[in-house]
């Protein structure tokens, strides 16, 4: 096993598979991922023992959608950004960044991220407040007071 070849992180993890995307929740960091296909397929695949240029293959085996070394070392990049890897290698010289891509208008985000509010913060009532709780449609004011 090598230290350079991508392991991905399994814990304090929630996974759940939706369609053919897979969304993950970082207990640790409350950030819900959402990976593409091809992403899923390479986080899965991360398993700390395989080179990068065997994970394209079994990518592309297992999807039917094209991973060539680009589409890799992108999602490895956006992986690792997201703490969702063990070990993270750096892409060999030669190979273009994603924020090149980015600016050449090639790259396609593989992963989907938001925080999500921790159990206490979404209880704690932070929310806009109205008059009469929490901020909707109130009613019209009539002569009697509120119509709705």
């Amino acid at each position: 096993m090598s230290a350079g070849w991508p392991r991905a992180r399994r814990d304090d993890l929630l996974v759940q598979r939706a369609l053919d995307e897979l969304l993950v929740y970082d207990t640790r960091s409350h950030e819900a991922h959402c990976l593409s296909p091809v992403a899923a397929a390479i986080w899965q695949a991360c398993d700390g023992r395989s080179a990068v240029e065997v994970l394209a293959v079994r990518v592309r085996d297992e999807t039917g959608l094209p991973c060539d070394e680009q589409v890799l070392w992108q999602a490895i990049e956006e992986l690792r950004a997201r703490s969702l890897l063990d070990v993270a290698p750096a892409p060999p010289p030669g190979v273009v960044s994603r924020r090149a891509l980015l600016h050449a208008g090639l790259a396609v985000p593989l992963i989907t991220s938001i925080i999500a509010p921790t159990p206490a913060a979404a209880q704690s009532g932070s929310g806009s407040q109205g008059p009469q709780g929490p901020q909707g449609f109130q009613g019209v004011q009539g002569p009697q007071g509120p119509a709705g």
